[in-house]
């Protein structure tokens, strides 16, 4: 199975988050038959996050926990050009002090 999944990385991709998506949604039909699904609750946040968690997943079965801490990682990386951060960006970078003009 695990050479099949690193063999069809993308569709191992979008059945595992299909799967997981209506899964939990089925779910919770069956075990909860006419309730409204809150916010926040188990199912909201699997059915939410499915395609985060079928990648976690998968990168731990392709490349175990070195991929896992790749993956995760590129969450704190941020890269964005300058002309899309707001103004207030380029006086905290820049120590840039706004100018009165009204004199």
């Amino acid at each position: 199975m695990k050479a099949w999944v690193k063999k069809n990385q993308l569709i191992s991709f979008f059945v595992l988050t299909y799967a997981i998506a209506f899964g939990t949604t089925f779910a919770y039909i069956a075990l909860e038959p006419g309730g409204t699904l809150e916010r926040w609750s188990l199912s909201w946040f699997l059915n939410t996050f499915s395609p985060t968690t079928s990648a976690l997943i998968l990168s731990a079965i392709i490349g175990g926990w070195k991929e896992v801490r790749h993956f995760l990682s590129g969450f704190t990386r941020w890269r964005v050009g300058m002309r899309w951060q707001p103004p207030e960006a380029y006086e905290k970078r820049y120590s840039l002090k706004s100018v009165d003009l009204s004199t």
